[in-house]
């Protein structure tokens, strides 16, 4: 769905015109700080739920090692902040219930441990 197919949504789900649903959708979505109320909570560092959708954070990610993958040159990247979302149970809930039931389940196994380096995830 685009965000032009949400606002005819909503005009249609309400009373409102196509143009004023566009206007709301914009002033809760838009990314800019200051337009959208989402990004401006975010970007006070304040978390905003939505109570049965999710919960729209920040995080920090610290500083680390990384690797230009083109000159395999080793670069170093900066901590910073990065929006999270996690979805609330009501909304996990929807979206499970899509999930054909008469499909076997398969599970990926992991590889046996061999004991000789202490972990099947050390080489």
């Amino acid at each position: 769905m685009t965000k032009d197919d949400f606002a005819a949504t909503l005009a249609a789900k309400t009373d409102l015109s196509k143009a004023k649903a566009t206007e709301v959708l914009e002033c809760i979505f838009a990314s800019e700080s200051g337009r959208g109320i989402i990004a401006t909570e975010l970007g006070s560092g304040r978390a905003f739920t939505i109570t049965g959708f999710g919960k729209f954070d920040t995080r920090v990610r610290k500083a680390r090692k990384g690797r230009n993958p083109q000159s395999g040159e080793t670069i170093w990247i900066s901590a910073r902040a990065v929006p999270t979302f996690k979805p609330a149970q009501g909304l996990k809930s929807a979206v499970s219930a899509l999930t054909p039931t008469d499909a076997p389940e398969e599970t990926p196994s992991a590889p046996e441990d061999t004991g000789s380096t202490g972990g099947w995830w050390r080489g």
